[in-house]
C-alpha cells in the first residue's frame, strides 16, 4: 500500500551528503504503479546545522512531489565501524533529530523520527520527541519495544515482485494517505 524509500544519506565517516542514486527511479516505480510513498534520509548529523541541511537536502529531492507518507530523520547506530554520531549525548542526537522535523514540518510535510530499539532508548531523548510519529526498525520476531510507534520495520528479506533483491516489510498504524 505504500513504500518507504531512501531519498539520501550523510556519509557515516565522510559526512559528505547524497541523494540516493535510485530515488528517482524508484519514486517513478511506485508513483506508475499507484504506490504512496514516504521518504527518509540517513542521518550522521553532529549538530543542528547539519541535521537541517539534511533536511533541506530532503525538501530540494523531493522537489514538490506530493508525497503521502512521512520524511523521516533515520538514526541508526552502524555496524562494526566507528561513525560520526557514535559519541553524541541523547540530548545533543535528539536536537539534531528535532531540527530536522521543524525543518520539514515548515514546508508542509509530515516529520518522522526513525530508529532501532536500542538507538531510540538509549541514544535519544524520548521525551523530548513527543511531537513526532516514530518509526521502529525492529525485526526480532516479538517486539518487546515499550513506547509508542506510527510504523514498525519487522522484516529485512522480504520479497516483492518487479524488485531485484530483498526488501523492508513494515506495518502503518495510520494511514497516512487518508489524511
Amino acid at each position: 500500500k505504500y513504500a518507504m524509500l531512501r531519498v539520501g544519506a550523510r556519509g557515516y565517516s565522510t559526512g559528505k551528503v547524497s541523494i540516493d542514486d535510485n530515488f528517482q527511479k524508484n519514486y517513478d516505480g511506485c508513483s506508475s504503479n499507484g504506490i504512496d510513498t514516504g521518504v527518509y534520509f540517513f542521518s550522521q548529523a553532529t549538530n543542528v546545522n547539519e541535521a537541517i541541511e539534511e533536511a533541506n537536502y530532503c525538501i530540494a529531492a523531493l522537489n514538490g512531489r506530493n508525497i503521502k507518507y512521512p520524511v523521516v530523520f533515520d538514526s541508526e547506530a552502524v555496524e562494526n565501524d566507528s561513525y560520526r554520531t557514535q559519541n553524541m549525548s541523547a540530548s545533543e542526537l535528539s536536537a539534531c533529530a528535532i531540527a530536522f522535523c521543524t525543518t520539514i514540518k515548515s514546508y508542509g510535510y509530515i516529520p518522522m523520527i526513525g530508529g532501532t530499539k536500542k538507538q531510540l532508548c538509549t541514544h535519544m531523548d524520548l521525551k523530548e520527541l513527543t511531537d513526532y510519529d516514530i518509526w521502529l526498525y525492529d525485526t526480532d520476531e516479538t517486539c518487546v519495544y515499550p513506547y509508542r510507534y506510527n510504523m514498525r520495520q519487522y522484516l529485512k528479506s522480504g520479497k516483492i515482485d518487479g524488485i531485484s533483491g530483498n526488501v523492508d516489510y513494515d506495518i502503518c498504524f495510520i494511514s497516512y494517505a487518508d489524511k
